[in-house]
């Protein structure tokens, strides 16, 4: 299982990559070859760094150095750098692309690559978690307070067609089986703006038949451990109910073997998203617009299937760079949120194309210049309400590759002869800045 790393103070660990710990020559090194450098390891909330002293020096030295210092199994060890996974065998220059130090050139210092450290299950390296402290059970009660008001809300404004639906209650029992007849035979249980408070246990009595799960619109508070019957599912939407983090059986739902959607838009989720959410092997399309999510864990780096994330209208301050890892990650929504600046990491992810950053707190120093300059796909930074204007974006640096790239997929839509509106060729921020006060 992907752990939770845990919140240690940031540490500098230096090594030679000369001898192991008796003096002999370090595993995978070749004495020749000179020119040293430094790997930059990011793992969770961890920076570790590593001297590297000559550049054949392969990547499975650094994961048996890793695997002493962090815990974490080399065999469980998964390393990251410009959005590929490295090989054991290879050389660690050899695939970050460093070249050679020649003579006048950098010094070892600036020399340095950087990489990610992720776990799969069973890596090791979480530790036992300590006794929690007064101030956390004060937060914790505070978030639980909040959750409970968050969902009487939503009581007070579903009054009125509580009433309408419910009202209808009574069709008995031949309207029941008739209704469950039809998600035997398609495979879909449609429950969408039904009125209901839970879910019903005959939906997990029909197990691997269930392909669509859609509880849209509803006053469900919980989803029990029963969802892990749902083996065959597909696609659940949970959107507009009552749900709290305490009352998702997240484990169950994050491992359904072949889950590719899961909507959970304007519950009462308060807090961080649980660390569980990188065991959702195949999910494609994860929303969580309108909840209270203050963080997403490193482990969501962990769902290499994932093309959409939204997270419109939470309480997020940072976006984890771990996100870099997702290979096929298409489109990141955050607008609406509490972000000062953007992760520089994200040049790395191969695929990314729209990121969308509206009514946010972010500054010209929060936008990388190597998000600009060096994502493959990026053709789509929208900034608007935040506190950069468009003439600040024009003057900074890789403004010139990225709207490159951004006039010419504007370019491939108007030779298709598809109307666009007056926002076809919108350049992403205000003309005057917003101040957010």
């Amino acid at each position: 299982r992907a752990h939770s790393c845990l919140l240690r103070p940031r540490c500098t660990l230096h090594h030679s990559a000369r001898s192991g710990p008796l003096g002999e020559m370090a595993p995978g090194l070749v004495a020749a070859g000179g020119g040293s450098f430094t790997v930059e390891v990011k793992y969770g909330k961890e920076k570790l760094e590593v001297s590297v002293e000559s550049r054949t020096v392969t990547v499975a030295w650094l994961m048996e150095t890793l695997e002493e210092k962090t815990g974490v199994l080399r065999k469980h060890q998964k390393l990251i750098c410009k959005g590929k996974v490295l090989e054991a065998k290879r050389a660690i220059a050899e695939q970050a692309g460093l070249k050679a130090a020649t003579e006048g050139s950098a010094s070892t210092s600036a020399r340095k690559v950087t990489v990610m450290l992720m776990s799969s299950a069973g890596g090791g390296g979480a530790g036992a978690q300590s006794q929690q402290t007064a101030g956390q059970v004060a937060l914790l009660a505070s978030r639980a307070a909040k959750a409970a008001a968050l969902a009487a809300s939503h009581s007070a404004t579903d009054d009125a067609t509580d009433v309408k639906q419910r009202s209808g209650a009574g069709a008995g029992a031949a309207a029941a089986a008739a209704r469950r007849s039809a998600w035997v035979k398609t495979g879909i249980v449609g429950l969408r703006g039904s009125g209901i408070d839970a879910i019903p246990e005959e939906v997990w009595a029909l197990g691997e038949g269930v392909r669509v799960a859609d509880f849209y619109g509803n006053h469900i508070t919980a989803v029990p451990i029963a969802v892990a019957s749902l083996v065959a599912v597909t696609r659940i939407r949970l959107a507009h109910n009552r749900l709290t983090i305490p009352t998702v059986a997240w484990e169950a739902l994050f491992t359904l073997p072949h889950l590719t959607l899961l909507d959970l838009d304007d519950n009462a989720l308060i807090g961080p998203l649980p660390a569980c959410v990188g065991r959702a092997a195949k999910l494609e399309a994860l929303s969580l617009d309108g909840n209270e999510l203050t963080e997403l864990p490193p482990e969501i780096g962990g769902l290499l299937n994932l093309e959409r994330l939204s997270v419109a209208k939470n309480k997020l301050k940072f976006l984890t760079p771990e996100l870099a890892a997702c290979l096929r990650l298409d489109t990141v929504d955050a607008r609406g949120n509490l972000l000062a600046s953007i992760p520089s990491e994200l040049a790395g992810a191969p695929r990314l194309r729209s990121l969308l950053l509206d009514n946010n707190r972010i500054t010209l120093a929060g936008v990388p210049p190597a998000l600009l300059m060096d994502s493959p796909a990026l053709a789509e930074l929208s900034l608007h309400g935040n506190n950069v204007g468009m003439e600040e974006l024009r003057d900074c640096p890789g403004w010139t590759a990225y709207d490159a790239r951004r006039r010419a997929r504007a370019g491939k839509v108007l030779a298709s002869r598809v109307m666009l509106g007056d926002k076809a060729f919108d350049e992403g921020a205000d003309i005057e800045r917003f101040h957010h006060h």
